[in-house]
């Protein structure tokens, strides 16, 4: 079962509300659905600014430039299938604010990069346009299947 562990506030954030921590509770009960997670798993998020991410993705993908998402999986689900936690995401709301995807609110935003960055924890990725295409089908199957849960309360 997929949850999340901690959710930690780096930066200051205005626009964020509980709603977006509720709906991150839900994308993972989702992806424990849609995937059929039966082990324990968790992972941790944390909301950062540019020039945090703009560092990590320098050092760790040496791309000197922010982003909106970045994963680190802990595991390799061939090599570590049993470990418990997954890794950590990080996200910066001060990079998706400035590049917000056309229909898409800032909170849908945030939440459909926190699901990319869960894929890429869980070991999807899109280094081939084959893999791209899959990952890209399930996030989108995943964020609509919120919509749709958040659209019948």
């Amino acid at each position: 079962m997929l949850t999340i562990s901690s959710i930690n506030f780096l930066t200051k954030i205005k626009k964020i509300n509980v709603d977006v921590v509720i709906n991150i509770k839900k994308i993972a009960a989702i992806i424990n659905k849609k995937l059929s997670i039966k082990e324990h798993c968790y992972f941790d998020l944390s909301f950062i600014n540019e020039t945090e991410i703009k560092k990590i993705n320098n050092k760790y993908r040496h791309i000197n430039k922010s982003t909106d998402v970045i994963s680190f999986a802990l595991r390799d689900a061939k090599t570590t299938p049993h470990s418990s936690l997954l890794g950590e995401i990080f996200v910066c709301p001060g990079y998706i604010n400035n590049h917000l995807y056309e229909n898409f609110s800032f909170d849908e935003q945030i939440l459909y990069v926190c699901i990319h960055g869960i894929l890429h924890l869980l070991g999807y990725d899109h280094i081939n346009k084959i893999d791209e295409k899959k990952m890209n089908t399930l996030q989108d199957s995943i964020f609509n299947n919120l919509l749709k849960v958040n659209h019948a309360k």
